[in-house]
C-alpha cells in the first residue's frame, strides 16, 4: 500500500478549482482595485502633463499666429470655403467648356460616323512560328495601336485633332484563335495571322486622311520589326471605309454633356448659398455681432480617461488575481479536497468538522454562501452536530478494534485549532482515554510516546495540513505498529 500511496497522482476538479478562487474573493478584489487605482491613477496624471504640454504650445503660437488669425478670419471659414470651392468649379467648368468646343470625339455624329478599317496579313514562316514568335508580333502590333504610339504617328502627319482624341478613336484586333483559311489567288493564308486597325473620323476626308497615316504608321512599325524579328511580313490586305451608328461615342458624348450640367447646376448653388451666407453675415454685424471665430484649445478630459483605464483595471487584475490563485492551487500541497482524501493517504475519514464560517468579517454572507455551494445539503448541519457525527463515527472505529484503550490524538494542524475538537471528543467517546493533541511530525517527545498508546486518530484541516506532512506522519504509525484509526478533517 505504501508505493501505492507514492505513486498517488493527484487528480484537479474544475469545481473545486472555482470554489477555491471564489473562497479566496477578498484577495481578488483587493487586486482588482489596486490595479484599478494604478491604471487610473497613471492615466490620469498621464492626460495631465499632455494637456500642460497643450496649453504651453497654445501659449506659445498664440502671439506669433493672431496677425495671421486676424486676417484669415476677415471672412467667416465658411464663407472663404464657398468661394475656394466656386473657383475650382469655374476653372473646372470652364475646361469642360473648352473640351465639348474643341474635342475631335465630340464633333462627331454618332448616327453618322464614318468608320475606316485596315486588314493586315502577318505572314510567319513555320520555322519561326514554332518558336511562338508569332504571338509575341501580334502582341506588339495591339500594342504599338493601343498605347498611343499610332496616335502619335497620325498627329504629326495631321496635327489637327490631340493625341488624347485620336488614341480614343484608334483600336486594334489580333486574330490568333482556331486557324481558318482566306483565299489569296492560287494559296490561302491562315486567319489566325490577321490583324485589323478600327478608326473613326468626324468626315470622310478626315477618315481618308487618317487612314493614310496609319497604313504609312504600321508598315514602318513593320520594318523596324523585321529587324528585330526577322522571318515574318506583314501586308495590307484590306482599306475600308464606312459609315455607321456608333452607340460608344453616342453614350461618351451625353456623359459629358450631363457632366457639364451636373457641375454648372452645383456652381449656381454654391453661389447662392455664398450669397446667403454674406446677407447673414452682415446682418450680424449691424446688429452688433461677430462672426468671427475664435480657436479654441481642446483639452482630454483627465477624469474620464481615468475611469476608462480604472475599468480596464479592474477586468485585469481579476484576470490576474484567478490566474494567480489557480496557481497556487495546482501547485500547493495542502489537502483542498476530501473525494479522494483515503485513496491519497490510505486513512479511513471518520468525520469532517466545518467550522463556522463568516462570523465576524465583513460581507460575511458571501462566506456563507460560497460554503453552502461548496458543501450542498451538509451546510445545513450545524457545527455540534458534525462533531457528534465524528465521534460516533470514532466510537464506530474503536468498537470494531477490540482492546483499544488510549488513543492519541495527533495531526500537523495549529494545537489551537484542534482544542476545541478534541473537547469534543473526548467528552463525546466514553470508555477510551484520550491524549492531549500531539504534533508528532514536529516534536520528538510525542513521537516516544506513541508507543504507549493503542491507536492514534489524525485531526487535519483544509487548506493547512499540508499532503506531505499527512503521509509522513501514518507512517511513523505504521513503523512503530500503532494502529491508525482514522481521521477527522476539519
Amino acid at each position: 500500500m505504501n508505493e501505492n500511496q507514492n505513486m498517488y497522482e493527484k487528480e484537479i476538479n474544475l469545481m473545486e478549482l472555482l470554489i477555491y478562487c471564489l473562497k479566496k474573493w477578498r484577495w481578488i478584489v483587493a487586486a482588482m482595485l489596486v490595479i484599478a487605482v494604478l491604471a487610473g491613477g497613471y492615466k490620469y496624471v498621464s492626460i495631465g502633463k499632455g494637456n500642460q504640454a497643450k496649453i504651453q504650445q497654445w501659449n506659445e503660437t498664440k502671439d506669433e499666429d493672431e496677425e495671421e488669425v486676424v486676417e484669415e478670419m476677415t471672412d467667416s471659414d465658411v464663407i472663404q470655403y464657398y468661394k475656394r470651392a466656386i473657383a475650382d468649379s469655374e476653372k473646372k467648368l470652364v475646361e469642360q467648356q473648352e473640351y465639348i468646343d474643341e474635342a475631335l470625339v465630340m464633333q462627331i455624329d454618332p448616327s453618322n460616323v464614318n468608320t475606316g478599317t485596315l486588314s493586315f496579313y502577318l505572314n510567319v514562316n513555320e520555322e519561326e512560328n514554332e518558336a511562338n514568335v508569332l504571338d509575341v508580333l501580334l502582341a506588339a502590333y495591339k500594342t504599338y495601336v493601343n498605347d498611343g504610339s499610332l496616335a502619335e504617328e497620325i498627329f504629326k502627319r495631321d496635327g489637327e485633332a490631340s493625341i488624347a482624341d485620336l488614341q480614343y478613336l484608334l483600336s486594334c484586333s489580333a486574330s490568333n484563335g482556331s486557324i481558318t483559311y482566306i483565299a489569296n489567288g492560287d494559296s490561302q493564308w491562315p486567319k489566325q495571322n490577321m490583324i485589323q486597325v478600327y478608326l473613326v473620323a468626324p468626315d470622310e476626308d478626315s477618315c481618308k486622311t487618317y487612314m493614310d497615316a496609319a497604313e504609312s504608321a504600321i508598315l514602318a512599325y513593320s520594318s523596324q520589326l523585321q529587324g528585330e524579328l526577322p522571318g515574318h511580313e506583314l501586308r495590307l490586305l484590306s482599306s475600308v471605309q464606312s459609315v455607321e451608328q456608333n452607340s460608344n461615342i453616342m453614350e461618351y458624348q451625353t456623359k459629358c454633356l450631363n457632366d457639364y450640367t451636373t457641375a454648372l447646376k452645383n456652381l449656381r448653388t454654391l453661389k447662392t448659398d455664398l450669397k446667403t451666407m454674406i446677407e447673414e453675415e452682415e446682418a450680424a454685424l449691424e446688429a452688433g455681432e461677430t462672426l468671427e471665430p475664435e480657436k479654441t484649445l481642446v483639452l482630454d478630459n483627465q477624469v474620464t480617461g481615468g475611469v476608462k483605464f480604472a475599468i480596464v483595471g479592474i477586468v485585469l487584475g481579476a484576470f490576474l488575481a484567478a490566474f494567480v490563485l489557480i496557481l497556487i492551487y495546482i501547485m500547493s500541497s495542502k489537502i483542498q479536497s476530501l473525494e479522494t482524501f483515503e485513496e491519497e493517504f490510505g486513512i479511513k475519514l471518520l468525520g469532517r468538522v466545518n467550522t463556522p464560517v463568516g462570523k465576524g468579517k465583513w460581507f460575511g454572507f458571501l462566506d456563507r454562501w460560497i460554503y453552502r455551494l461548496e458543501e450542498g445539503a451538509y451546510a445545513n448541519i450545524p457545527y455540534e452536530e458534525q462533531a457528534k457525527i465524528a465521534s460516533a463515527n470514532v466510537k464506530a472505529a474503536i468498537s470494531k478494534n477490540e482492546g483499544l484503550k488510549k488513543i492519541m490524538i495527533a495531526g500537523t494542524i495549529a494545537e489551537k485549532d484542534a482544542a476545541e475538537l478534541c473537547a469534543k471528543l473526548a467528552e463525546d467517546v466514553e470508555g477510551v482515554s484520550f491524549s492531549s493533541y500531539k504534533q508528532v511530525v514536529f516534536s520528538a517527545a510525542a513521537l516516544e510516546e506513541m508507543d504507549d498508546y493503542d491507536a492514534v486518530l489524525f485531526l487535519e484541516k483544509r487548506g493547512v495540513s499540508a499532503s506531505k506532512m499527512v503521509r509522513e506522519e501514518r507512517e511513523l504509525a505504521v513503523c512503530r505498529n500503532v494502529q491508525v484509526l482514522g481521521a477527522v478533517v476539519m
